[in-house]
């Protein structure tokens, strides 16, 4: 369920950034999701600061609060180093207590490595390490070989494009191999 609300979340805050305001209306209408799962999603990111919601009569404004990007990588950065570290942990005692098949394991071990790839990608990119496409390798994570492409916007060349119109100036493609 928390995977299902981050994603709402996602799609929430690239609707936002197209409107500079919104009612929640128009999210219930333009975001093809439960009006439950919306109002969890909006709940979130309220939580932790980036949006704004403004009592209008019987309903409500919505707006992103307008931070600094370096704050906003920080704080998904943060969320996604304290997903990796619950995907280990559940890894581990669902290998241990529930007995899990190896192929199911194997599935795990390798979604934990993509997500330690974009991780990794993330915070070179805040640190300005990374100011052009590139691709390199992480190392062996779970036993999978990592791979790491980011691509600048606009970069459309095969095998990972990165069209102009993406949200953000990079996209980010990890691979994970054994």
């Amino acid at each position: 369920m928390i995977t299902e609300i981050g994603i709402v979340a996602g799609e929430i805050w690239q609707f936002l950034e197209k409107k500079e305001r919104v009612m929640l209306e128009e999210l219930f209408k333009k975001i093809d999701k439960s009006k439950e799962l919306i109002l969890m999603s909006l709940g979130w990111l309220a939580r932790e600061g980036h949006v704004i919601l403004e009592r209008r009569k019987n309903t409500y404004d919505v707006r992103l609060r307008r931070k600094k990007k370096g704050i906003v990588l920080v704080v998904v950065i943060g969320a996604l180093v304290v997903i990796c570290l619950l995907a280990l942990i559940v890894i581990e005692l669902a290998t241990q207590r529930a007995g899990l098949s190896s192929q199911r394991v194997k599935k795990l071990k390798a979604q934990f490595a993509l997500q330690a790839g974009v991780i990794d990608a993330f915070e070179r990119l805040r640190k300005g390490e990374i100011t052009s496409s590139t691709t390199y390798n992480l190392g062996t994570i779970n036993g999978f070989n990592v791979e790491v492409v980011v691509k600048t916007k606009g970069d459309v060349t095969s095998p990972h494009p990165c069209p102009p119109t993406a949200p953000s100036d990079y996209c980010v493609f990890v691979t994970a191999s054994r």
